[in-house]
């Protein structure tokens, strides 16, 4: 009965066939042997002839779920064919990552414990007793990055039918570098993606495991060929990698490890696709013209202003009801980071890290602290049916509060910009940057924009580019109202637009037809933010 089947007798081979394909929640494939094909493969394409007795078709799979504790026990083909039918499985360089993980630091910390050995800092018994020690935290490290990377993944999976062009522009890259794109990735052809686009399909979990395995290679070489690893900002990496035990004990020796820039480069490479995704970099730097080092700096700039660590523990560490509702939460602090990145990058900051973080963390801090009092009422009931909704749905009321409001965040490096020209506390320029908004209804402004069909990448690079420009108008009539005016934000605002009606007169005129036709254009939308640049000057 278990295995689903009316046969009381099976010869060994058939039985095996019936063992993979028994309805069960979890076919766990521990052992050698590829014994899973696509049912349009040929048992030749699985390239191991001692199977072909016992290989099944994917579609002959009755299980929820699939864990690959062993290698190649489905071609990837088979993966693929098994995911499209509901089949929850990644593949098996994503499921059993953690032994690879775990030889990766134990070579590591015996270069680190032998170095200590040869400069006499410790004796090999305390060497030996040493690596006794620390295993559980190593088995904890390792347990969580193979937790991120299937957190990303689901994550990937659930967002995928919008990043089809961003997933054919990573496999652009990834081809040209010779990383990914090959028979055996069985990644889709454009042919194909155009298909699924057209369907409204995206990519199914081990297509995105090609993806993120590619990324992180191809980031992890381009930070090698940058001065990143170099960076005094990125040390704590390495810090963070080795067990606190060992960091105490010899921590001195970090800076010697033979295979720090490596371990630098792989960390933090880790670390970004882990978090925001494997097209983030490729996205960016593609739109932008940067490389992915000066992306990963921008990164980390806008992962620490936001707090944003602080705000993805506190969705992981959640066991409670509201499971959906959280991932979007987690969505939300992801696009936030996303967007501030591009803030960062935009503004070409080149400088310290560091210094970047404490010039614009208190800003970002105060505003999360105060910002539904900055708000205008009608933005205040709207954040209110926001919260409501999400605490409905299992989420925190905090969480839920914080949820939100922090789209308004995305404006936190425009503010603190203009706290920093201006000198104006931050509570007034926030309040003279979203009356600004309201004043010119630039919220409206950038939904239309956003509403735009991105045909294309260049179509939405183009999207991109309209709303830099509103962006920049905000930050701008804001920093000059503030400067020309000693009254309050509210005053201000108004004694600037009032002090160029010419220029506001011809944007209302542009807005009120925008606001009566059923559907605007892009063109229709460039000449209203052109007349946008003009009233800010």
């Amino acid at each position: 009965a278990a295995l689903g089947i009316e046969a009381t007798e099976l010869a060994p081979t058939d039985l095996i066939k019936a063992i993979l394909a028994a309805p069960v929640d979890l076919l766990w494939n521990g052992g050698i042997g590829t014994v899973v094909k696509a049912s349009f493969q040929t048992d030749a394409d699985a390239r191991d002839r001692a199977s072909d007795a016992i290989r099944i078709d994917a579609t002959d799979l009755r299980c929820r779920v699939v864990g690959e504790g062993g290698n190649l026990g489905f071609t990837h083909r088979a993966r693929i064919e098994a995911a499209q039918r509901g089949v929850l499985i990644f593949a098996d360089f994503i499921d059993n990552s953690g032994g690879v993980d775990s030889s990766d630091h134990e070579v590591n910390l015996k270069i680190l414990l032998d170095l200590a050995v040869r400069r006499e800092l410790m004796t090999v018994e305390e060497r030996n007793q040493l690596l006794a020690d620390v295993p559980e935290d190593v088995v904890q490290h390792v347990l969580y990055n193979s937790f991120l990377q299937a957190q990303i993944l689901s994550q990937e999976v659930a967002l995928s039918r919008g990043r089809m062009f961003a997933y054919e522009d990573l496999m652009d890259e990834l081809a040209v570098a010779g990383i990914a794109g090959g028979a055996d990735d069985a990644l889709p052809t454009d042919d194909e993606m155009a298909d699924r686009r057209r369907a409204g399909e995206g990519m199914v979990r081990p297509e995105l495991a090609v993806l993120l395995a590619g990324a992180k290679r191809m980031l992890t070489e381009q930070l090698l060929d940058s001065d990143l690893p170099s960076d005094p900002a990125f040390d704590a990496e390495v810090a963070d990698y080795f067990p606190p035990a060992v960091v105490d004990r010899v921590g001195e020796l970090l800076g010697d490890h033979p295979l720090r820039r490596e371990l630098i480069a792989t960390l933090v490479a880790n670390d970004v696709v882990n978090s925001m995704g494997p097209t983030f970099v490729c996205d960016l730097s593609r739109e932008l013209g940067v490389d992915g080092a000066t992306v990963v700096r921008c990164y980390r700039i806008a992962r620490d202003v936001t707090r944003a660590e602080e705000h993805w523990q506190r969705v992981e560490d959640y066991e409670g009801d509201g499971q959906d509702a959280m991932a979007e939460v987690m969505d939300g602090i992801d696009a936030l980071v996303g967007a501030v990145t591009r803030w960062y990058v935009n503004s070409n900051n080149q400088g310290d890290i560091g210094e970047a973080v404490a010039a614009a963390r208190p800003v970002f801090d105060e505003l999360a602290e105060s910002m539904f009092s900055l708000r205008a009422e009608g933005w205040q009931a709207e954040c209110e049916e926001r919260r409501a909704l999400m605490e409905a749905r299992g989420v925190p009321a905090d969480m839920a509060a914080a949820h939100a409001e922090r789209p308004a965040l995305y404006h936190g490096a425009d503010i603190a910009a203009v706290v920093a020209k201006t000198g104006e506390p931050v509570a007034k320029v926030a309040r003279a940057f979203f009356a600004v908004g309201e004043h010119l209804d630039l919220e409206r402004l950038e939904q239309q924009v956003l509403a735009l069909p991105g045909a294309s990448s260049i179509h939405r690079w183009a999207q991109q580019a309209m709303l830099d420009d509103v962006l920049w108008a905000r930050r701008t009539i804001s920093a000059k109202a503030l400067t020309e005016s000693s009254g309050d934000a509210d005053e201000a605002v108004d004694a600037y637009v009032n002090g160029h009606q010419g220029q506001q007169a011809r944007l209302t005129v542009i807005s009120r037809a925008l606001t009566s036709e059923s559907a605007a254009d892009a063109a229709a939308l460039a000449l209203a933010i052109r007349h946008l640049r003009a009233l800010a000057g």
